[in-house]
């Protein structure tokens, strides 16, 4: 039936969750855990409900995929994942792609706080009626440490791409705009792959958190700089259930796209 899939932390398949409309799946899944640290999923998917409502012509994707993720849990050390997405679009053949990876991310216990870290690669190749020649990959390595409610973390991220039309990794089914900034300027990547340098600095003090990330652009290949991004959050729980929020996001072009700075103000009630 209709259902949210989210799979490790949203990148390759998530549900849109800040959207008042989130993402989510016409599939038939099933969760197994044959041990006590070790998960097994599957899901075939019929249809993906997007962000844009029945009402739109990008509101649904039609497809006949297969969405599989193993994870271990290492206690006190992360999560090992390994994953296999193999998607066959009927309505955007060139999204079709099989894509395969593995992932650990977690953290470990110091003496006044935890180390963070996250090490993922995969590969990307292009699938079923994919008119595009696909044949990239992956990177993520994260690192960062949290001590009294406060967060460091440095990362880079690699989306390959040759500048080739249509040859780049692609990530249909993300949650999207929680990666790349704020701005969304990479929801989908360039030709020329995507190079993503980020730094995170987050605080909690009571009932508020703040962050900010700041984001150097470039090019996968071609050497352009696309420019650089900075964003900022802070929620406030107001009360038990209610919780205020503010975003603002800063995109400075270079050679990618135009300048825009967007800012978001809501509230929400978790029940």
């Amino acid at each position: 039936g209709r259902q949210v899939i989210i799979l490790d932390n949203h990148r390759f398949v998530g549900d849109v969750g800040w959207r008042q409309n989130q993402q989510t799946f016409d599939a038939a899944s099933v969760l197994w855990k044959p041990l006590e640290h070790l998960e097994l999923y599957y899901a075939f998917v019929d249809n993906v409900n997007r962000v844009f409502g029945d009402d739109s012509p990008q509101g649904d994707h039609r497809m006949a995929s297969s969405l599989v993720n193993a994870g271990y849990d290492f206690a006190g050390f992360g999560r090992l994942s390994g994953y296999a997405y193999l998607l066959d679009y009927d309505s955007v053949d060139s999204l079709s792609s099989n894509t395969l990876g593995l992932r650990f991310a977690g953290s470990h216990a110091l003496r006044k706080g935890e180390l963070l870290y996250t090490a993922e690669y995969a590969a990307q190749t292009d699938a079923a009626d994919n008119p595009n020649e696909v044949d990239q990959d992956y990177l993520l390595l994260e690192l960062g440490a949290k001590a009294c409610d406060f967060t460091l973390q440095a990362s880079r991220e690699v989306l390959g791409g040759s500048g080739d039309a249509g040859d780049a990794f692609q990530t249909p089914l993300a949650t999207l705009h929680g990666f790349n900034g704020w701005a969304d300027k990479f929801l989908t990547t360039p030709d020329s792959g995507l190079q993503d340098f980020a730094i995170t600095l987050g605080k909690k003090i009571g009932a508020f958190d703040f962050k900010l990330v700041w984001h150097d652009f470039h090019a996968d290949s071609g050497g352009l700089d696309y420019g650089t991004e900075l964003d900022g959050s802070l929620t406030w729980k107001v009360a038990k259930k209610v919780v205020l929020g503010l975003k603002i996001a800063d995109y400075q072009a270079d050679d990618f796209a135009t300048d825009t700075t967007k800012a978001w103000l809501w509230v929400a009630y978790v029940p």
